[in-house]
């Protein structure tokens, strides 16, 4: 029913604002709610083309430790979201507060993300980001733990976040060469 009455709004829907949360719902409905990848990602691209964001379930350590061998589980477990927006990453707690490295906001840019690539631990499948910023990688469970559900998060990574990042840093590049 909800499904239905959102698929329906979003074809009626004109403003980016609106089209944005009505994607970005429908994404999590269909990532989390209907297992279905497929219309997850398109409903989210939708969602960061109007320029909101993908939302996806995630599972961390709170020291972002990697998963204990063994047990298979993170040794102090904070539930949250990923937030993933053109050009960046914010992570934040179940009540949307954002996830605080010391005083600062755990967001991530394009910049500064070196590497984004999946982690099997057992038959679960995380997601590892090496950021320049910090020594050791931020490591997360999304969602369920199924392996398409990190695939899609790593995709939409690449292509909005550390894509963008990178376009940026050409932009820049370009400019300064033209300077010269």
């Amino acid at each position: 029913m909800t499904l239905t009455k959102l698929e329906e709004l979003v074809k009626l829907t004109t403003e980016d604002s609106a089209r944005a949360i009505t994607n970005q719902f429908l994404g999590l409905l269909y990532l989390h709610g209907r297992h279905d990848t497929a219309r997850a990602e398109t409903a989210m691209d939708q969602a960061i083309k109007a320029n909101g964001s993908a939302i996806v379930e995630i599972t961390y350590d709170k020291k972002w430790r990697q998963m204990r061998s063994g047990k298979y589980e993170f040794e102090d477990p904070g539930p949250g979201w990923i937030k993933i927006a053109s050009g960046k990453i914010l992570f934040t707690d179940r009540a949307n507060r954002p996830i605080m490295i010391g005083k600062d906001e755990l967001i991530l840019t394009g910049q500064q993300i070196e590497k984004v690539s999946p982690t099997l631990v057992s038959a679960f499948s995380l997601v590892e980001i090496t950021a320049s910023n910090t020594r050791k990688p931020y490591v997360f469970a999304a969602g369920s733990m199924r392996q398409e559900e990190a695939d899609l998060v790593i995709r939409l990574i690449k292509k909005y976040v550390i894509g963008k990042g990178q376009l940026v840093q050409r932009r820049k590049s370009q400019v300064a060469q033209r300077q010269r």
